[in-house]
């Protein structure tokens, strides 16, 4: 999109929440004025804005289209976004484990078992650990308490776990990146164990480091995202 405007402000309205200014303008989503839950969030897309050029769109602007994400795809949406969620928490990689490769699997249980360990302590949730890949039930206790555990979270947290978890295709993994248990490198490796072992098990020289780089670029923006609209 062409730059159409000249000066970026930051403005606090009332109940201690902000609007970004383009010319006196609030920026708007498709549809409502957006209204940002902090002053950190409205400074750093305020400064986004302010560097936009003319070749580029709100969409290479990382801050800001979590932002309008929010209120463009999550917020009416809301409930199917909590859905996705506890779907792939039901089905966390974490918790499936290979078939037929005892090798792997003594890497994945020193690699695996720990963070089904952390997230017991730290959530009280229990997850049963599966061989192969056939879904299987997870206790009646814990899909409840994940229900209400995605539900607590606001609009804009949830725009960034969503995208944390369908891109580690792990809630397990994306909430202790957001408990900051583990880093995004860290989480990158633990979700890919199976892939690095088959490469390393064959030997096949497969350029993957971009794709890998790519994905790490997300998860480090939403992560950021996620502690922009946290505090």
């Amino acid at each position: 999109m062409p730059l159409t405007y000249h000066e970026v402000t930051v403005v606090k309205v009332k109940k201690g929440n902000y609007t970004v200014n383009l010319d006196g303008q609030e920026l708007q989503s498709t549809n409502s004025v957006v209204i940002f839950p902090n002053e950190s969030l409205a400074c750093e897309v305020a400064k986004e804005l302010g560097q936009l050029k003319d070749n580029l769109s709100f969409s290479d602007l990382p801050m800001t289209k979590r932002t309008l994400a929010t209120y463009d795809r999550v917020t009416p949406n809301r409930n199917r976004i909590d859905n996705i969620v506890l779907n792939i928490a039901l089905t966390d990689v974490i918790c499936y484990r290979a078939a037929n490769q005892p090798d792997l699997n003594v890497i994945e249980k020193e690699k695996w078992d720990p963070l089904i360990k952390w997230i017991g302590e730290e959530f009280a949730l229990k997850f049963s650990v599966a061989i192969g890949v056939i879904p299987i039930a997870q206790p009646t206790n814990t899909v409840s308490k994940l229900k209400n555990l995605i539900q607590k979270y606001n609009d804009f947290q949830i725009t960034a776990i969503s995208e944390l978890a369908v891109n580690t295709c792990s809630l397990i993994v994306t909430l202790a990146m957001i408990k900051r248990k583990i880093s995004v490198s860290e989480a990158s490796s633990l979700v890919s164990l199976e892939e690095s072992h088959q490469l390393h098990r064959f030997k096949e020289e497969i350029n993957i480091s971009k794709q890998q780089d790519a994905v790490q670029q997300e998860l480090k923006e939403a992560l950021e995202f996620f502690f922009l609209v946290s505090k």
